[in-house]
């Protein structure tokens, strides 16, 4: 009997001695098949014809759903493509009569730009929570200096995400979109509306830098955690909206230039200071019900006449003093207190 069970010891070690030896020859050949699709992927990207490319890019994205290791490689991937040098097509085609060379430089950018929308697509649709079986978790971003037309990242949760230098053409949208870590837009340039309306910045946001925001700048309800930078950020359209935005830490906002109208109404500056210290109010400025836990500081800031300006308790405008070096045709904001300025 003693030996029976022996010999059934013995037969069972060298089953699973074989078993694992099955199962690491399995995982070398799934290696070798994933590195193989990978790397074919990848060099597609590099081909001359937009449909090589497009067929890469649809490989990586299959590869990175069945190989949850292998996301963060192939968003890098993708990433990089994005931030390489691009020059978008012209409006209209060129005319009929136009240099053969010009026709085929225009069609070669029109291909190319879908399939860069194509790249943005495939990131917008994986960083989406409610899309549990597509959801890519914990994904950092690097689009420094990247070319994005219209991107759309409404609702996207990411952990961090570099936007340095980077140029928007058409709407980029972020509504809705978390940042779990520090979030880059610095020396960025919006050429069309900036929608952040509900984002969530849970570390950092840095717009400083001179980001450029040509169009419209909207921020209504947005959450930032941490210090919100927009020190001399160049707010170019027509309208600026933290409407009912949350600050947590110090908005920072120093030489920040407003070229349209600027609202902050019931915006809530919680944890931190806000400082406007020499900003720049092209137009209106309205701070109706804002709330102010820390100071509020406007030394410097100035703004064009005209009425229907809010601003917080504490601050009052007056003409500029041009005999002591303040430029004619702005008034200035000057803190006062008891009636008085300080």
């Amino acid at each position: 009997m003693e030996h029976e069970q022996r010999n059934l010891a013995a037969d069972a070690s060298e089953w699973y001695a074989k078993q694992r030896r099955i199962t690491e020859l399995y995982t070398k050949a799934e290696q070798r098949r994933i590195t193989e699709l990978y790397t074919k992927a990848a060099d597609q990207l590099g081909n001359e014809r937009a449909s090589v490319r497009l067929a890469g890019l649809h490989a990586l994205e299959c590869l990175a759903q069945i190989t949850p290791d292998q996301r963060q490689t192939i968003v890098d991937v993708i990433c990089a493509y994005l931030r390489m040098p691009y020059t978008s097509p012209d409006d209209q085609p060129p005319a009929e009569d136009a240099p053969a060379e010009a026709h085929t430089r225009y069609e070669d950018q029109r291909q190319e730009l879908q399939v860069r929308l194509t790249a943005q697509r495939i990131l917008g649709a994986h960083l989406r929570p409610e899309l549990a079986d597509a959801f890519w978790t914990g994904i950092d971003l690097n689009l420094t200096q990247a070319h994005l037309h219209t991107l759309d990242l409404t609702y996207c949760h990411v952990r961090t995400a570099q936007f340095d230098k980077a140029n928007f053409d058409g709407d980029a949208e972020f509504v809705g979109a978390h940042f779990y870590e520090n979030v880059r837009f610095n020396g960025a340039h919006f050429r069309g509306d900036a929608v952040f309306n509900k984002a969530h910045f849970h570390g950092e946001a840095l717009f400083d830098d001179e980001t450029h925001f040509d169009r419209a700048a909207r921020f209504s309800e947005a959450h930032f955690v941490g210090t919100a930078w927009f020190d001399k950020a160049h707010f170019c359209g027509m309208w600026t909206i933290f409407k009912a935005a949350h600050f947590g830490g110090d908005a920072v906002f120093i030489r920040a230039h407003f070229g349209g109208s600027a609202l902050f109404d019931r915006a809530h500056f919680s944890d931190g200071d806000a400082w406007f210290t020499k900003a720049q109010f092209g137009d209106s400025a309205t701070f109706f019900d804002a709330e102010f836990s820390g100071d509020a500081v406007f030394d410097g800031a100035r703004v064009r006449p005209h009425f229907g300006d809010s601003w917080p308790a504490g601050w009052a405008t007056r003409d500029a003093r041009v005999a002591e070096g303040e430029e004619e045709g702005w008034i200035y904001l000057v803190r006062v207190e008891h009636g008085g300025e300080q």
